[in-house]
């Protein structure tokens, strides 16, 4: 108001009252501002009215008060360029703070799209490391397999051959139970024939044997020819509590083949829930088909070597009885007359 009566609307007032506005608006709300506004109105509308009624002399007396319609105009002319910078200035504001929430909406999900990533990678990582240890106890259990085939090898005599198994079987495997089963001749019975472990030995002792039906793991597995897998076996409605084996909490009992007809059964079973998995299976499988290849190839010897036997005694009763016609032939010549 002091400039303004010093030089006049004509004077740097009018730069005065823009920048006061303009700083107002940059300072204060909205409100505060409109309130800032009105005041500076009214200071420029009372100094244009004491300048124009000469209330008030010019402080520079070079510079003209003007007219009433001068103030009018420059008055409204700075009203209208501060409205139009604070609207401006507004707009910055509105603009920038767009600009920085969405810059912190970027920030965020950037953030959650890397600590997702971090979660999948370490998840994938975990994945790779389980599938990684499977293989290994996989290869490392085909490994053991193949050893144990190859200390079978030597064995001619189909007992001992099977009492190696269960007792391999079970050392390397550790195991709480291991037991071979083979069928008879009618299939009317599958007899346990070699077993590891206490309980399994008090069994085979009392030469155990099971009815080839279907009334529990054994049975069914003799029946069908199909593998039974229980890692649970409280929750196994097949399975059979054995007095013998009290401590059995999972079983694999797999079937002893030859050309797609069951010959037995391979019976595992473990102290742990869960004792076998899927890997472990897989091993299992191979270990059984090898076990009746081997059984088979020691009957098909056994069988060989009897027929052999029997050739050989038939050949002998032949060779016998002819030298014996031969030699009474002999004689009779020699007494003719």
């Amino acid at each position: 108001m002091v400039e303004g009566i010093r030089t006049g609307i004509f004077g740097n007032s009018r730069l005065f009252f823009i920048g006061f506005l303009l700083a107002a608006a940059m300072l204060f709300d909205r409100r505060e501002f409109l309130i800032t506004f009105g005041i500076s109105v009214i200071s420029v509308a009372l100094t244009g009215w004491l300048l124009i009624t000469s209330t008030v002399i010019l402080a520079t007396p070079e510079v003209t008060v003007g007219y009433i319609s001068t103030w009018i105009v420059g008055t409204l002319l700075m009203i209208l360029l501060a409205w139009g910078l604070e609207e401006a200035w507004r707009r910055i504001q509105k603009e920038y703070s767009i600009s920085q929430a969405t810059l912190k909406n970027a920030m965020s999900a950037l953030s959650n799209e890397r600590a997702n990533f971090e979660t999948r990678f370490s998840e994938r990582m975990k994945e790779t490391e389980t599938v990684f240890e499977a293989l290994k106890k996989q290869g490392d259990l085909f490994h053991e397999v193949g050893e144990l085939l190859q200390t079978t090898l030597s064995i001619h005599d189909l007992k001992e051959l099977m009492a190696t198994f269960a007792q391999k079987i079970g050392e390397n495997f550790h195991l709480y139970h291991v037991g071979i089963y083979l069928n008879d001749e009618n299939n009317a019975y599958t007899l346990l024939q070699a077993a590891y472990g206490t309980g399994g030995e008090k069994l085979l002792a009392k030469g155990y044997k099971l009815k080839i039906d279907r009334s529990n793991v054994i049975n069914y597995v003799s029946a069908t020819g199909a593998p039974h897998i229980s890692k649970r076996v409280k929750d196994d409605i097949l399975y059979e509590p054995n007095p013998e084996l009290p401590e059995t909490r999972s079983i694999a009992a797999l079937p002893l083949l030859n050309d797609q007809q069951t010959i037995g059964v391979l019976d595992l079973e473990s102290n742990l829930e869960s004792g076998f998995s899927d890997q472990d299976l897989d091993a299992f499988n191979v270990l059984a088909n090898q076990v009746a290849a081997a059984i088979m190839n020691i009957r098909t010897l056994n069988a060989t070597q009897q027929a052999l036997a029997e050739a050989r005694a038939i050949y002998g009763h032949y060779l016998r009885e002819a030298w014996e016609k031969i030699a009474v032939e002999k004689r009779t010549v020699g007494y003719r007359y």
